[in-house]
């Protein structure tokens, strides 16, 4: 993260998260090189800038010279349930929700941030599935995923 500017930096990671709910699991995986803070579940910064003094000192626009930032936030949500195209794509519109709960700012035009998903076939006798809770669970597993990044000393 470095939203404060260039001296505020922090090591992003590679972070890993699960959440469960009502039989049903979603498991994230996220790379973080974010250019915003990363927040807790409190919504205080754990990574990055505490813009002390009140400033935003955002990076040059890309392109505009050699040294302006390549940051991202890279996710993927898996779960095992029956899905077709379209619910597995909203799906992971609700992993995105999980970048923009844990990342201030997030999906500034200095990141590439994207989140993808992936389903698979529930085990037989698997809980019904429920796309809703399914999302809400995407959103907390990705949340997660990204503070586990910047976080995990592993």
């Amino acid at each position: 993260p470095i939203w404060g500017g260039p001296d505020s930096g922090v090591r992003g990671g590679l972070g890993i998260a699960r959440a469960e709910a009502e039989g049903m699991a979603v498991a994230a995986i996220a790379v973080v090189n974010a250019v915003g803070d990363v927040l807790g579940p409190d919504g205080r910064s754990i990574a990055g800038s505490s813009l002390v003094d009140g400033r935003i000192r955002a990076p040059r626009p890309p392109g505009t010279d050699d040294s302006a930032p390549i940051n991202t936030v890279l996710a993927l949500v898996a779960t095992n349930a029956e899905l077709d195209k379209r619910e597995v794509r909203w799906l992971a519109a609700r992993g995105s929700d999980g970048v923009t709960t844990s990342v201030r700012p997030a999906h500034t035009r200095y990141d590439g941030d994207v989140c993808f998903a992936i389903a698979a076939p529930p085990a037989a006798g698997a809980a019904e599935t429920d796309l809703d809770v399914l999302g809400v669970l995407a959103t907390q597993a990705v949340a997660n995923a990204v503070r586990n990044a910047v976080t995990d000393s592993s």
